[in-house]
């Protein structure tokens, strides 16, 4: 009797489209939670749940008078797409240190925010900025009184902003952008 051979998946396109899309950090954080404490704490050793909770509501306030001339739809559109634009690069798209200045830093390869996830510290930080694109959304959309192009505009925003913080995303390099 002749013997079926299965072809794997290793070998066809659709395993290697996935593979080049989504890259698992080939190299596994090997600190546990108080080491990575005890690293944020001489990192970020003045840096509290009371300064990040500031400077987000800052960060808002900013951008609102910033865009405070505009008709309010147009400005809420405007403060939640840069909010939720910077907030994305810099907690997802910066590693190590925020000011690095030394090369040979042991979180190198982890963003902020899984610095942040790493770190019982920081609880509070993280529900705020989880939150706080959900909030921004919420307000845009009372104030563009529901129009559907900028609904769906701010769905994609808060989508893009809160899915790199979801726990099945810590240490996934898309496109092998980043990966060690």
């Amino acid at each position: 009797m002749k013997s079926i051979e299965m072809k794997t998946m290793t070998n066809s396109p659709l395993s290697f489209f996935v593979s080049v899309i989504i890259k698992k950090q080939s190299e596994p954080v090997d600190l546990e939670d108080y080491e990575v404490d005890n690293l944020l704490l001489t990192h970020y050793s003045n840096v509290t749940d009371k300064d990040i909770t500031i400077l987000n509501l800052l960060l808002i306030t900013v951008l609102k008078i910033l865009s405070f001339p505009a008709q309010a739809r147009l400005s809420w559109l405007l403060t939640n797409l840069t909010y939720n634009t910077f907030t994305l690069f810099l907690l997802h798209f910066n590693f190590g240190k925020i000011l690095n200045f030394d090369s040979d830093s042991t979180l190198d390869h982890l963003t902020i925010w899984e610095q942040l996830t790493h770190s019982k510290r920081f609880e509070n930080s993280k529900k705020l900025l989880t939150l706080s694109p959900l909030i921004m959304f919420l307000l845009s959309l009372q104030f563009t009184n529901y129009s559907r192009i900028e609904y769906w505009f701010q769905v994609g925003l808060v989508v893009v902003n809160i899915i790199p913080k979801m726990k099945f995303m810590d240490q996934v390099r898309l496109f092998g952008v980043y990966s060690i």
